[in-house]
C-alpha cells in the first residue's frame, strides 16, 4: 500500500470550508483504487491518501489538489 499525507497551511476557517466542500467526495467510488481522508487542524488542511499503486496515488492527489484549487479560485 502506498501512502501520502499533504499538509496545506491556511487560515483555520478556510481550511474548514475546503474540508466541508471536498469531504463528500471521499465516499465516492470514482477513485476505487485509493482511500482519502481530509481533516483540518488549526491552520492546516490535511489530505491523507492510501492507494494500491503509485498511479492511483498520483491520480487521487491530482484530483484533490484540483478541487482545492477550484475552491480557492471561488473564494477569491
Amino acid at each position: 500500500m502506498n501512502t501520502l499525507t499533504v499538509e496545506l497551511a491556511m487560515p483555520s476557517e478556510i481550511a474548514e470550508t475546503f474540508r466541508n466542500a471536498i469531504d463528500p467526495e471521499t465516499s465516492s467510488n470514482a477513485l476505487h483504487r485509493s482511500h482519502i481522508e481530509i481533516q483540518h487542524n488549526d491552520n492546516l488542511l490535511i489530505i491523507s491518501i492510501k492507494a494500491k499503486d503509485l498511479t492511483a496515488l498520483r491520480a487521487a492527489l491530482n484530483t484533490y489538489l484540483g478541487w482545492i484549487k477550484m475552491c480557492y479560485t471561488l473564494l477569491k
